[in-house]
């Protein structure tokens, strides 16, 4: 169904000839573009109905790095890896109670187990969390020691953040600290087991300043209803709503954390309690313009075996330049990629046992490269992935949209078309970009290939405001000029009927 507006059935369809045109052009080159891309899965969007669509191959896995190929004894069950500015990686060896650092030449660069702290050695137990500042400076959640532990890049340990204070009054749960994240400012950020207050927050000399973000299940309206009309025996019988908590975190340049929620009660849940972009008011300000919010997999199916709802369980997140976030589901061995309007862009990974797929995917980080890590805890290793041409055009066109570089935004989201010769995705961004260019008549176009309602009336508004700012002063001096030229033949004719009557 087209939108309301201008019938463009003709245009429409010299732009769907044009598209089938270069995508039969240029189908043996897409062809061998896509065999080198083979991958043990497939790659798949989701269009306007929530219905899964098949797209090109966007990530394939390009090496698989274990403890025995850098020189090392085996991982045992590993629970965090983050990259490094200089390209080395940095692990949380949970189960051997160490962090392992790997250079960009996949060899041992340090392994840390016990360090120096005021005078006294120390020891990890358990370490589940890692983030390594832009300065050097590594932070790890010592979830057994409920600490978290900051070393400086030479090693070696600067400061211990213990357990938070409220001031007196014991909190509601054992603080075990699994995730932290530091902003530009020093902040520390922590997410910790079995909290549903949120995120915890310190300052950047170790202080606690209290929690924000904490997220809330809505009860349905017949359980509100039945227990209304419950007694107080049956209410306590009753299941309870509870609060959610946190997977995993991350932290962006303008110091906006994002954080997963994978613990959701599958009775209560709601599109938009998967994913947070918190402000630091602690206010969810994510972006979700797109089809669907972002949730991981749209298409929700019935666990018969369970009697429950088989949905995403989103254990981490990375965020990217240009507003780009990826987040990893454990329960599918999936990677979902959004842009900041919350679009789904692509998704690579499964479960099983060939390359490319996981046993229990736990953690994921990206680098400056554009490569992602994903550590498999079940397989002790961790699963490198490169973009495909495909992937990467999609992010060069965004990148250059996002800097107004409007002409190589343009070519370079023309190229995708000799991957997908229908993609909501690239006919939308065209569309977007096409009305910022102030080329409303083209944005309409594309818009309504791409389903885009919304956009669409915006362009179709801008493109009537255009009319009627160019041709208005041409409007008014004919309409001036009709409005001359009546009252001067009026007046002729009154003279000529004044001297008709005289005679």
């Amino acid at each position: 169904m087209g939108m309301t507006g201008q019938p463009r059935s003709s245009v429409r369809a010299r732009l769907l000839w044009r598209t089938a045109a270069l995508a039969a052009v240029l189908a043996g080159m897409a062809a061998v573009c896509m065999h080198t891309a083979a991958a043990p899965y497939q790659n798949y969007t989701y269009d306007i109905h929530g219905e899964p669509n098949a797209e090109p191959q966007a990530f394939v896995p390009v090496e698989v790095i274990s403890g025995q190929k850098i020189g090392l004894d085996s991982f045992l069950g590993p629970q965090d890896i983050v990259t490094a500015e200089d390209g080395s990686l940095y692990l949380a060896d949970t189960g051997n109670n160490r962090l392992v650092v790997i250079g960009k030449d996949r060899t041992a660069k340090a392994v840390i187990s016990r360090f120096v702290w005021q005078g006294e050695e120390q020891a990890f137990n358990q370490p589940s969390g890692l983030f390594v500042t832009a300065q050097g400076s590594l932070y790890v959640a010592d979830t057994g020691n409920a600490r978290i532990v900051v070393f400086n890049r030479d090693f070696q340990c600067v400061d211990i953040i213990g357990e938070p204070s409220d001031g007196g009054g014991a909190f509601s749960y054992q603080y075990a600290p699994i995730g932290v994240a530091v902003d530009f400012a020093g902040r520390v950020f922590v997410v910790s087991r079995n909290c549903s207050d949120g995120i915890l927050q310190f300052d950047k000399d170790g202080n606690y300043f209290g929690a924000f973000g904490a997220i809330k299940t809505n009860p349905s309206l017949s359980y509100l209803f039945w227990k209304s009309l419950a007694s107080e025996e049956q209410k306590k019988q009753m299941d309870l709503v509870i609060p959610t908590e946190y997977s995993g975190i991350d932290v962006d340049a303008q110091g906006f954390v994002y954080g997963t929620v994978s613990a959701i009660d599958s009775a209560h849940y709601q599109t938009n309690m998967f994913i947070h972009r918190l402000n630091p008011l602690g206010v969810d300000v994510l972006g979700r313009s797109g089809f669907s919010d972002p949730m991981g997999d749209v298409k929700v199916e019935i666990d018969k075996e369970n009697d429950t709802l088989n949905i995403s369980r989103l254990v981490d997140v990375s965020v990217m330049d240009y507003g780009f976030y990826a987040v990893l589901d454990s329960s599918k061995g999936r990677v979902f990629t959004y842009n900041r309007d919350g679009k789904l862009l692509y998704l690579f990974g499964a479960l099983g046992e060939e390359k490319g797929q996981f046993g229990n995917p736990v953690a994921l980080d990206t680098d400056n490269n554009g490569l992602y890590y994903v550590l498999d805890n079940k397989y002790n290793q961790v699963v490198v992935f490169q973009a495909t041409e495909y992937a990467s055009l999609i992010h060069d066109a965004f990148a250059a949209h996002y800097n107004r570089d409007y002409e190589t935004a343009e070519g370079l989201w023309f190229q995708t078309l000799k991957y997908t010769s229908k993609s909501d995705l690239v006919f939308n961004e065209i569309g977007k970009l096409y009305t910022e260019m102030g080329e409303y008549e083209k944005a309409m176009d594309y818009l309504e290939m791409s389903n885009d309602r919304a956009g669409y009336s915006d362009a179709l508004q801008f493109y009537r405001s255009d009319l009627l700012a160019r041709y208005f002063g041409t409007a008014i001096l004919v309409i001036a000029a009709a409005i001359a030229a009546g009252i001067l033949l009026a007046r002729l004719y009154g003279r000529r009927k004044r001297r008709g009557g005289s005679a």
